[in-house]
């Protein structure tokens, strides 16, 4: 099923269309769960993968949760797949964008990301 959802086909000829895919979610015991996915080859290197840091000035600083937000808006802009593993603090800022709530304006396609 991931592997499936990660190679979705794009919607129509353009650049600009989006992918058909959903966001998927694997929820697991087992701490080494996307190291699996690398053995399957069902990810691979090319792709972004953000952890969560366990620096104590980080666990509490909302500018460690501002840079992995930041480079997660980066991932979708330029279309590549982003890993997140253990990110608690950020899900709920993702709300919208977990939800496909996106907004077609002339310009482009925009989604709000809250920083809660």
């Amino acid at each position: 099923c991931v592997e499936r959802n990660l190679m979705g086909k794009k919607r129509g000829q353009s650049p600009d269309d989006l992918m058909v895919s959903r966001h998927c979610m694997i929820i697991s015991e087992n701490c080494y769960s996307w190291q699996l996915l690398l053995e399957y080859n069902i990810l691979n290197f090319n792709q972004v993968f953000l952890f969560r840091s366990y620096f104590p000035q980080d666990k509490y600083s909302n500018i460690a949760n501002y840079n992995q937000l930041n480079k997660i808006i980066d991932c979708m802009d330029t279309g590549k797949t982003v890993i997140l593993h253990n990110l608690d603090s950020i899900y709920e800022s993702l709300y919208d964008m977990l939800n496909q709530r996106y907004q077609t304006r002339p310009s482009g396609i925009y989604i709000y990301v809250f920083i809660v």
